[in-house]
């Protein structure tokens, strides 16, 4: 199992955007009953945008995508900080630059066998510190129901801290949090799930350019030889 990190302008290498927004469709929308745009069966907010980096494991036979994550930069808009400051995080200094990231939409198949899940999951927790390290990423903040952050991510050996208390909203009762993650949480989360090697595919942006932006770039730097 790999993890791939997508952006818009490198979707197209795995299919587009599509297996990766039916599939938060499917979780956010159809199950869990969000109040999110939808369109042509597919789930996007204003944060889906060219600063976006999605993590995405896909199915090696029919490429759909399995289990999906969104990173924010915390250097530029994100979630926590433009919609929900005030309500999840009350006075809190939060972060403001690209040494954090803001982990959204994070979901897994569920008409997946609960063993494939949990392999999924294990894979998508080594990906996402691998993906910090790469990037030079210290912390990962989050907004996400209760009982996942007291039930799922403490108890998967996170270590959590909260920016306030948990708050209602129509969708449930949700908080607010983050957690480091170093070189020690990764060899901790390998010991804990057995992977041994990467899993991250990285995003090239050198490589990642798709075919007509290169022809164009080569066009321009011959006329201005």
């Amino acid at each position: 199992m790999r993890i791939h990190e997508v952006a818009l302008h490198t979707a197209h290498q795995h299919g587009g955007v599509g297996p990766i927004l039916e599939l938060r469709k499917r979780l956010f929308v159809d199950l869990l009953r969000w109040k999110v745009p939808v369109h042509k069966g597919m789930e996007y907010d204003e944060f889906d945008t060219v600063c976006a980096r999605y993590l995405v494991g896909y199915d090696e036979v029919t490429g759909a995508a399995r289990i999906v994550m969104r990173n924010l930069l915390c250097d530029r808009p994100y979630m926590l900080q433009s919609l929900w400051a005030d309500e999840l995080a009350p006075g809190a200094d939060l972060p403001s630059d690209a040494t954090s990231v803001e982990g959204t939409r994070m979901g897994v198949d569920l008409t997946l066998p609960e063993d494939e899940q949990l392999r999924w999951r294990h894979h998508m927790s080594v990906a996402l510190i691998e993906w910090a390290l790469h990037y030079g990423v210290r912390q990962y903040s989050f907004v996400t129901y209760e009982d996942i952050a007291r039930k799922g991510l403490e108890r998967e050996g996170w270590d959590v801290r909260y920016w306030g208390p948990p708050v209602d909203f129509p969708q449930g009762r949700f908080v607010a949090g983050h957690f480091p993650v170093d070189e020690d949480v990764l060899q901790r989360f390998r010991a804990k799930t057995g992977i041994t090697g990467p899993v991250l595919v990285p995003l090239d942006d050198t490589q990642a350019v798709p075919p007509a932006q290169q022809i164009a770039a080569a066009r321009l730097a011959q006329g201005a030889a």
